[in-house]
């Protein structure tokens, strides 16, 4: 901006001190170069939080100054709500996907597993995970009885500063349904569900061979499928008890980037046009003052060209009147003969 401003009275510098010097009869304040120089003075001030003290007169020098306004006023309120968010906001750590990951940074964490479950079976017998089982999870197994709710909440609860981290270990479909339910901020995820697949099981419905539901059996489902009532089932009783927090999506929503220059393509091409505007207003303005220059040469020639007449008109008539009033002696004008 401070680049441009600068070659924009360079312009005018040029303009008017070497092209139009000579010829121009306006006083200096008059000239173009000084709306120029009060524009930038007028920007410079503003940079300085010194405020305007008057405006340029030049059309295109106001273009100019109200762009660079409109330019700063946006980017100070991206920086502003960039600031005030990433001050404000809630910050935690960027959460693990994998358990690996997971005790690597929390060597110490507490995993927790459901008694007598699928998963708590796979880590007691794993060799993969035995000595995670002896450290992290065999003091934290959970007791079949207790319900999910419940464990949930012993799972969420507040724990004081640098603690061990809690983690639960259960089927995911249960815990995408529940944990929503725990976050205290709809816009704050406090619980993570990681993407780590730990163990795989197939989950079927058993039925007799050649049973004669076989067939009602998959007809029917195959018709609710196809008109849609699964999925009217999944929206209803699944997504909206999911509410705003999304926390499945593999992001942290507290560990957004800033605003960058790539977010303010818009403010800098507004700018961009408030600067051709302004330098084709210069052109135009430019055309209109070199016709208006030329009017006033001419008119200047003119008006010596009538001095000079005048001029010299009034001195013949002085000089008739001289030659009328003086005496002239009677024998100069009379006949010799007499």
């Amino acid at each position: 901006m401070i680049l441009g401003c600068t070659v924009y009275c360079l312009t005018l510098y040029v303009s008017e001190a070497h092209i139009y010097g000579t010829t121009c009869g306006k006083t200096p304040e008059e000239m173009f170069i000084n709306s120029a120089v009060r524009s930038t003075g007028a920007i410079y001030r503003a940079l300085l939080g010194q405020g305007i003290v008057y405006h340029p007169k030049a059309i295109s020098c106001r273009t100019v100054l109200g762009t660079w306004f409109m330019g700063t006023l946006i980017l100070t309120a991206l920086y502003g709500g960039s600031l005030t968010s990433t001050l404000s906001l809630h910050r935690s750590p960027r959460p693990v996907d994998t358990l690996k990951d997971l005790l690597k940074r929390y060597p110490n964490a507490m995993i927790a597993v459901k008694d007598n479950s699928q998963i708590h079976s796979y880590f007691k017998k794993s060799e993969v995970w035995h000595h995670v089982w002896l450290t992290n999870i065999q003091k934290n197994v959970i007791p079949g009885k207790l319900h999910i709710e419940d464990t949930m909440i012993e799972v969420h609860e507040k724990r004081p500063e640098r603690s061990p981290i809690y983690v639960w270990v259960a089927e995911r479909s249960m815990l995408v349904k529940q944990m929503h339910k725990y976050t205290e901020d709809p816009s704050v995820c406090d619980l993570y569900v990681a993407k780590e697949d730990i163990v795989r099981s197939d989950w079927s419905l058993a039925l007799i061979r050649n049973s004669p539901f076989l067939l009602q059996f998959n007809e029917k489902i195959n018709r609710m499928q196809r008109f849609g009532l699964l999925q009217k089932w999944q929206f209803e009783s699944w997504n909206a008890d999911r509410g705003a927090c999304r926390p499945t999506d593999g992001r942290n929503p507290t560990g957004k980037t800033a605003i960058s220059i790539t977010d303010t393509q818009a403010c800098f091409f507004i700018l961009s046009i408030g600067w051709i505007a302004g330098f084709i207003v210069l052109l135009a303005e430019r055309r209109v003052d070199y016709h208006h220059r030329k009017q006033i040469v001419k008119q200047n020639e003119i008006f010596k060209q009538r001095s000079k007449n005048f001029k010299k008109r009034k001195g013949r008539k002085r000089i008739n009147m001289t030659i009328a009033d003086r005496e002239i002696p009677l024998s100069i004008i009379s006949d010799p003969m007499h």
